[in-house]
């Protein structure tokens, strides 16, 4: 779930902002002093971005910041910390609703996960 808020700096070609979401990497299974656990990692993200027009209905978008992450291990501790998160992506569209795809690379203490999303985006003006 992502909400945020851009701002025209140059044209209406170029948009600044800010994006807050809430994030689930899902589960997957790593190795925890030679057995292997499973590890829930979920947390709340906090962006800066830009937004560039290249084409009509058409927006590239780079994104940086941090993020509060939080781990459940199977029979082991969990973990929390906050690291950098970053990514790329664009949004396709005419009207209000968009169609966005991005790539995101979020650090979590030693791990990086690599995340490959798409979805719907409104725009309410």
């Amino acid at each position: 779930i992502l909400a945020g808020l851009t701002f025209p700096v140059a044209r209406d070609r170029i948009h600044l902002g800010g994006e807050i979401a809430q994030t689930y990497l899902g589960e997957y299974t790593a190795e925890f002093g030679g057995a292997d656990e499973e590890i829930k990692l979920y947390g709340s993200e906090v962006v800066f971005a830009g937004f560039f027009d290249v084409a009509t209905g058409t927006r590239l978008f780079v994104r940086a910041g941090g993020w509060a992450w939080e781990s459940d291990v199977d029979h082991g501790d969990d973990d929390s910390g906050f690291d950098p998160v970053w990514g790329a992506g664009f949004t396709y569209g005419l009207d209000n609703l968009l169609f966005r795809g991005e790539a995101n690379r979020y650090d979590a203490e030693d791990e990086t996960v690599d995340a490959y999303t798409v979805g719907l985006q409104y725009q309410f003006m």
